[in-house]
């Protein structure tokens, strides 16, 4: 259905522009649920009015609502704080939606979205959509959801990339996945399907499986042949397998300067929890990519070590060794798949702006807010206050050059100041993560830190 509602400016002065949310309760005195629609409302003069309309999916039971659209929801418009108390706005009549009669239940597929919608042979992207049982009568078992691909919007695919449980789900009820998918095809464009209760386990009826059970996502899938870094370097990133040392994985980058960064620990759930990490300056021969200054900043002060690995730059591939005070560890890795991150992508600052919860490889819990301009401050559970800048690297990878200054103690290493990289990207379960590593300015100490929302 379409709401149709006006926006009007009572103060005295031109309010900035913002946005309006329409939301739908079962409540004439309360607007507190989800956003179902978002409308940008721009500059408004004192006095002026301005029409909007947004459309809604009504709620999937029956029942009397009440519409409610909510103006400046992000507090953009520069309101004071007296005159936020009618924000809220509530249609003066009783939205009825009707019961559309028994019958067994119906699964459908809805709100199918790829993220990311480009990837390499072999990557990861995320598949999120919402299976709802449309009966508004009987209850829909438990059943298993598939999600598949092939170059077709209309023909239905065969062969599952993944399948997923999908819970009892009453009448008008439903439930949101995001699972992680590598795709091996050739590159391309691709249509990714999902389709409910494969094993037809629901109770649907034969005809109700057969008309919606399956769904395509409305953006195609471009699968593109990976990015070979220019001179055959290494540069690029990684992930792969440890031998020798504590940890059983690794993600490593090599920057365009030949700079390396390597992160070593334990996966859990496409996660990787590391334990610190490595950095130095390597310096090629051929298709070898050695370091004779690499730092292990899992020990205060760093361990001195060196790497001697050799690479394919065709097939973004690395193995080599690392040698230290404390052994010898031997790594074999290839492009990254079990993250959707692509190195050859922009850092850009939308999407690590706010607030984040970190944890730090000193088991401290770090409180950090990005601002617009890139700049942050932060303060850890132990009580050391810092604060910095994060700005998007000019080689336009997909790296953040970070550079922060600590505050008094009881900071590590109080007054000083560390640069170093951060790296953003989604996890399988829908997250975002942020990862930071840093160090000082004579290599003694590092701090790692990283944390989703």
């Amino acid at each position: 259905m379409t709401v149709i509602f006006n926006v009007r400016n009572t103060g005295t002065v031109t309010a900035g522009a913002s946005t309006a949310v329409v939301r739908v309760t079962s409540s004439a005195t309360s607007f507190i649920g989800n956003d179902l629609a978002s409308v940008s409302v721009g500059a408004l003069a004192p006095g002026a009015v301005r029409g909007h309309n947004a459309t809604i999916t009504v709620p999937s039971v029956a029942g009397s609502y009440r519409v409610w659209v909510l103006v400046d929801s992000s507090g953009t418009a520069g309101q004071a704080g007296s005159a936020l108390t009618n924000d809220a706005s509530v249609a003066v009549d009783a939205l009825a939606v009707a019961d559309g009669g028994p019958g067994g239940p119906d699964l459908i597929p809805v709100n199918i979205s790829v993220d990311p919608g480009s990837i390499n042979t072999d990557g990861m992207t995320l598949v999120t959509f919402t299976i709802r049982n449309t009966s508004t009568a009987s209850t829909a078992a438990t059943s298993l959801a598939a999600v598949r691909i092939n170059q077709s919007a209309t023909t239905v695919p065969a062969g599952d990339l993944k399948l997923l449980p999908i819970p009892a789900l009453g009448p008008g009820a439903s439930v949101t996945q995001t699972v992680g998918v590598n795709v091996a095809e050739l590159p391309g464009t691709y249509r990714v399907w999902v389709v409910a209760d494969i094993r037809g386990t629901a109770g649907q009826t034969s005809s109700a499986a057969v008309a919606n059970d399956p769904a395509v996502a409305p953006v195609a899938l471009t699968i593109v042949p990976r990015v070979v870094p220019a001179g055959g370097t290494a540069e690029g990133a990684y992930g792969g397998g440890l031998i020798g040392g504590a940890e059983p994985a690794f993600r490593m980058l090599v920057l365009e300067n030949g700079e390396i960064w390597a992160l070593p620990g334990f996966m859990s759930s496409g996660n990787l929890v590391f334990t610190g990490f490595l950095q130095g300056s390597g310096l090629y021969s051929g298709t070898t990519l050695n370091s004779t200054n690499l730092r292990d900043f899992r020990f205060v002060p760093a361990v001195a070590a060196t790497t001697s690995a050799s690479f394919n730059a065709q097939a973004g591939t690395i193995s080599g060794t690392v040698v230290s005070s404390q052994g010898t560890v031997t790594f074999s890795g290839g492009p990254i798949t079990d993250i959707p991150f692509d190195y050859n992508q922009p850092a850009t600052m939308d999407k690590i702006r706010g607030v984040w919860s970190l944890t730090s490889n000193t088991n401290d819990r770090i409180a950090l807010t990005v601002m617009d301009s890139g700049d942050f401050t932060a303060t850890s559970i132990l009580g050391c206050r810092f604060a910095g800048r994060v700005v998007p690297r000019s080689s336009g990878k997909n790296v953040y050059n970070v550079s922060l200054t600590f505050g008094s103690a009881p900071c590590l290493i109080p007054g000083q100041s560390m640069t170093g990289i951060g790296l953003l990207h989604r996890v399988p379960n829908g997250q975002t993560q942020l990862t930071f590593g840093g160090v000082n300015a004579d290599r003694t100490v590092g701090l790692a830190a990283s944390g989703v929302r």
